[in-house]
């Protein structure tokens, strides 16, 4: 039985659960939920609470309603990105192949936010861009500061980018790893001493120059020194 007080609790948990069992492959792509009453019953809940449920499970696309056919189990990869969250972490184990492909598209989205920052930047965003540059490579700066300067300097390129689609996607990336607006992700690492000055000597060349190819490529060294440190912790966790 579900222990929610409240409808709305429980529908939710209810949901959490149903996620979770689809996720796992409990209920196949192309198979059915159980019946709505076989759920309330098996569960102690209202159908209504059911119902709700599945309302739920059909906003994140992980099952279709067909009228008089029940719901039908979807692809995962036809659910929206909300269900990621979800993936990555599963029953407290985490997919490192799913970690990598999410890191993958981190890369891809910040190295366009770059790209698009350099070209449409004022000179004062470029400046202060530089300035966060100078506090990443301060010889004495510790882990926090290095890490705030670095949140604050992908903060500003992506509002330099001028770019709504862009803004929009990583507001969904950072909600995915724990991250939110005036607070830094969760496990953001710093990079080793020697990787960071020299993805900073190439990005403060670039920014110098606006040259968009340079940015890029300085940003990729940098993700990439952090991400292999990011995945070899996370491969620790997962042992």
């Amino acid at each position: 039985m579900l222990s929610s007080t409240t409808s709305g609790g429980r529908a939710d948990a209810l949901a959490a659960q149903l996620r979770d069992a689809i996720l796992r492959g409990d209920y196949p792509v192309g198979s059915r939920l159980p019946a709505e009453r076989d759920l309330a019953q098996s569960l102690g809940v209202g159908r209504s609470t059911v119902r709700e449920a599945v309302v739920k499970l059909v906003q994140l696309g992980l099952v279709e309603v067909r009228h008089g056919g029940g719901a039908t189990v979807m692809p995962v990869v036809d659910a929206n990105l909300e269900v990621l969250r979800h993936l990555l972490v599963l029953d407290g184990k985490i997919d490192l192949k799913l970690v990598e492909e999410f890191l993958d598209m981190m890369e891809l989205l910040l190295t366009a936010m770059v790209r698009f920052s350099i070209e449409r930047a004022s000179d004062a965003e470029i400046e202060h861009a530089r300035e966060l540059l100078d506090k990443m490579g301060e010889p004495g700066a510790g882990d926090a500061e290095f890490l705030d300067a670095l949140e604050e300097l992908v903060q500003r390129m992506a509002e330099a980018s001028r770019h709504t689609v862009l803004r929009l996607v990583r507001n969904g990336f950072r909600a995915i790893i724990g991250g939110a607006p005036g607070r830094r992700p969760r496990d953001l690492i710093r990079p080793h001493a020697e990787d960071v000055v020299a993805a900073i000597k190439e990005l403060r060349t670039a920014l110098d120059q606006r040259d968009a190819e340079a940015a890029v490529h300085g940003a990729r060294q940098l993700m990439r020194a952090g991400r292999e440190q990011f995945m070899r912790r996370q491969a620790k966790r997962a042992r």
